[in-house]
């Protein structure tokens, strides 16, 4: 069953790739995931992008090692059997970092395995706004779960598709950026470039990336 909120296009649509997130419940240990990966150029490093069949399972972030980028996927998923195929991956690198790809008409297909309580909370990152944030406790309540801020933050800190699924316009109640599996500085700069007007977006980019010094 393929979940979608209402993609008619908005100028925040612009900001960010369109995305509609398909229920894949946990396998344990990933048993029977079958995954290609491929490491591609981005404006927040170099990135790992992990997919299966039609859909992107995985994107994460290199800082300095693949296979440490790679370890942390295989350490959700010791069961998967994952394959080196770039050429399989490239397309969906576009479709994430890519404005000009970033069609409401055209939602890039999302296959992330999680817990029926984690593809819930990632629904719930899918619909707030580019350029917007949220807060734990605002997600636990609009579950109906008002007491559950805590066991939201354990399911955004799961998040294995960064970006697409925005789990880093999440901030503290107090306004604090709080942590971010793949650092504060990446954070800042996607929250930047979200908050950029279409014009200002390659300059965004490039003031982002140098005063947070992401290669």
């Amino acid at each position: 069953m393929t979940m979608a909120s209402d993609h008619r296009e908005t100028a925040a649509d612009r900001r960010a790739p369109a995305a509609v997130l398909e229920a894949s419940l946990a396998r344990a240990g990933g048993a029977g995931l079958e995954l290609v990966f491929g490491f591609h150029r981005s404006p927040f490093g170099e990135a790992l992008l992990l997919a299966e069949g039609r859909g992107l399972a995985g994107l994460g972030f290199v800082d300095g090692d693949r296979e440490a980028a790679l370890d942390d996927f295989r350490r959700r998923w010791p069961k998967a059997r994952l394959a080196a195929d770039a050429a399989a991956t490239a397309a969906f690198a576009r479709r994430v970092f890519d404005p000009a790809e970033w069609r409401a008409d055209r939602p890039l297909l999302l296959a992330p395995v999680g817990s029926r309580f984690d593809l819930d909370v990632w629904r719930r990152l899918l619909d707030v706004a580019p350029g917007a944030t949220t807060t734990y406790g605002e997600i636990a309540r609009s579950l109906g779960r008002p007491s559950a801020a805590r066991a939201v933050g354990g399911a955004v800190g799961r998040n294995p598709i960064a970006f697409v699924v925005p789990c880093h316009r999440v901030i503290g109640a107090g306004g604090a950026l709080t942590g971010y599996h793949w650092g504060l500085p990446r954070k800042q700069a996607m929250l930047a470039f979200e908050r950029s007007d279409s014009n200002g977006k390659e300059r965004a980019f490039r003031l982002a990336l140098e005063a947070h010094q992401i290669r």
